[in-house]
């Protein structure tokens, strides 16, 4: 990892969480001297994104339940996946992930 070419972020960085911080470190480090992912053809980018997956389910814990749904959204419907910690939270601190 050239220090150098990490520094160039280093003030856009500095309000971020430390470890927030850290983790954009790793993933840049990771793709130093290649092109951006939205330069590179989608099948490509893709496995490149996939080999950076792994920074952001590290040391998580295993989640008991996991739900594939689907809503109505105002184009149709978009499938969205819930993911329940098995902690009882109230529901506008419940994280939801969509996509589509």
């Amino acid at each position: 990892m050239s220090d150098s070419f990490l520094k160039q972020f280093e003030e856009a960085w500095r309000p971020l969480d430390p470890q927030v911080a850290g983790l954009l470190a790793k993933i840049y480090a990771a793709r130093e001297g290649q092109p951006p992912l939205y330069e590179l053809a989608p099948a490509l980018a893709r496995r490149n994104a996939a080999g950076l997956s792994f920074l952001f389910g590290a040391g998580a814990p295993a989640l008991p339940h996991i739900e594939e749904r689907s809503i109505n959204g105002a184009s149709g419907p978009i499938r969205v996946r819930l993911y329940d910690p098995g902690v009882a939270a109230p529901a506008r601190l419940a994280p939801c992930l969509s996509w589509r």
